[in-house]
C-alpha cells in the first residue's frame, strides 16, 4: 500500500469516529457498564495514546537516527513481529487483549473535546507520516514503542496503526446499544 492509501484510511478512520460520536454528550462518551470495559472516550484516549508513541520513531527516521536492535535487522524477523502484532490487532477482537501499560487509558473521564483531540492528533500523525513518505515508501524498519527487538516495516507499523484504530472504532461503536440502554433505564 502507498504511504497516501494510509493517510486516507486514517481520515477515513476519523471522520467515522466523528459522525458516529459525534452527537455524544461527554457523560455519554466517558459511560461504561463496568470497570472491565472502556468507555468511547477511553477508547479514543488510547489510539491517541498508541499513535504519540510512535512519533519519536517516525522523527528518528526524518532525522536519520533511527536505530534497531541486532534481530531487528533481519527481513524475516520484520516480517514475522509484523504479522504477528497486525493479527493481534484485528478488528474481530476474537480473544480480549491487554495493552500495555505506557498506553492505558486515564481511569478517570476524558475531556468534553476528545473527538477533536483525536482529529487534530490524526492530522498531526498524517503530517508525520507524509514527511517520512520516501523513507516508508522504500520499507526503512523500525522498532515498536513498547519492545525494542519486535521490529517491522515503517509501511507495515502504519497498517498496523491503521487496523487498530478500526478495531478501537468497533469496539466503542459497542457501546452505543449500551449508552441507549443506560438513558433508557434512566427514563
Amino acid at each position: 500500500m502507498l504511504v497516501q492509501d494510509f493517510i486516507s484510511d486514517i481520515h477515513s478512520v476519523t471522520a467515522e469516529f466523528k459522525d458516529t460520536f459525534g452527537h455524544l454528550t461527554p457523560a455519554q462518551m466517558n459511560y461504561k457498564p463496568n470497570s472491565s470495559v472502556w468507555s468511547v472516550a477511553q477508547n479514543i484516549e488510547h489510539l491517541i495514546k498508541v499513535n504519540d508513541s510512535y512519533l519519536p520513531t517516525f522523527d528518528a527516521i526524518e532525522a536519520g537516527t533511527n536505530k534497531l536492535t541486532f534481530f531487528g535487522k533481519f527481513k524475516w524477523w520484520q516480517k514475522m513481529c509484523g504479522n504477528m502484532i497486525l493479527k493481534s490487532v484485528e478488528p474481530t477482537r476474537e480473544k480480549k487483549i491487554g495493552t500495555f501499560p505506557i498506553w492505558q487509558p486515564a481511569m478517570s473521564d476524558s475531556s468534553e473535546n476528545i473527538l477533536d483531540e483525536f482529529e487534530a492528533h490524526q492530522q498531526g500523525l498524517c503530517a508525520v507520516i507524509d514527511r517520512n513518505k520516501v523513507h516508508i515508501e522504500n520499507g526503512v524498519a523500525i522498532a515498536s514503542p513498547a519492545n525494542a527487538n519486535i521490529t517491522y516495516t515503517a509501511a507495515k507499523a502504519l497498517d498496523i496503526i491503521v487496523t487498530h484504530e478500526r478495531r478501537h472504532l468497533q469496539q466503542a461503536k459497542e457501546m452505543l446499544s449500551l449508552i441507549d440502554a443506560y438513558e433508557q433505564s434512566k427514563a
